[in-house]
């Protein structure tokens, strides 16, 4: 019996001997847990942290171009005239039915009055055009600009002032902890604030998808009022 269970004991501490040889070699082999410590055993920014920053200013760069072209396409037809809003086919419109008025020919009248419908229809779409732009897309580049932007922005300058005053060692010890403590605070700090960072720059690739689905929605949103246009005047 005792010679039974010195064997078991032998099986069991070789068994245990080899997970623990296993669980060494998967962490030689994972880089995700190499990448976050260097050889001094600080704290490391994972390589991908300047693509996914140089992602996030693009992303922030074509959101500035979408705004001002989208902008520029819909007050195209659009006019704030001493707090009066009008769209250039309600100038058309009024000038199509002052003609209207001032001419004999009843053909030319009635030939007037059709463009003066078609015309009100056009300003209708050109109304709407104008709206949707401003209401559904411009909206969403804004609050992506004011809000989840600045806030990933304000972290990655965060974490590079706090990489910047560790390599100038330039940091107060402000409760007069040891150096032990106060290098192992400023290390789990560190970690902290990278970790934090890289988890709010994942959020770039979605920005990034959103800002290609507004690309589309503003080719449809030009479609639709072209061929809104184009049936108004077949049916005028």
């Amino acid at each position: 019996t005792v010679v039974t269970l010195f064997g078991r004991s032998m099986a069991f501490n070789k068994l245990n001997v080899f997970k623990i040889i296993k669980v060494a070699v998967n962490k030689k082999k994972d880089p995700s847990i190499n990448e976050r410590r260097d050889k001094n055993g600080e704290a490391k920014i994972p390589d991908s942290y300047a693509e996914k920053v140089s992602q996030l200013e693009n992303t922030r760069m074509v959101n500035e171009n979408l705004q001002y072209n989208i902008n520029m396409l819909s007050h195209r037809f659009y006019e704030d005239i001493e707090n009066m809003p009008r769209v250039t086919g309600d100038f058309v419109a009024a000038d199509f039915h002052i003609l209207a008025l001032s001419v004999k020919d009843p053909h030319h009248r009635q030939f007037l009055q059709a463009a003066v419908k078609c015309m009100e229809e056009i300003a209708e779409m050109q109304r709407a055009f104008y709206f949707s732009l401003q209401d559904e897309l411009i909206v969403q580049l804004r609050e992506w600009r004011a809000g989840e932007y600045v806030m990933i922005k304000e972290q990655v300058t965060r974490l590079e002032r706090m990489v910047a005053k560790r390599k100038d060692r330039d940091i107060e010890n402000p409760k007069n902890f040891t150096e032990f403590e106060f290098k192992a605070r400023l290390k789990m700090n560190l970690q902290q604030q990278i970790t934090l960072t890289m988890k709010l720059l994942e959020r770039v690739d979605g920005a990034a998808y959103n800002h290609s689905c507004i690309m589309m929605n503003l080719m449809a949103q030009q479609v639709k009022f072209h061929q809104g246009c184009e049936a108004a005047l077949a049916t005028a």
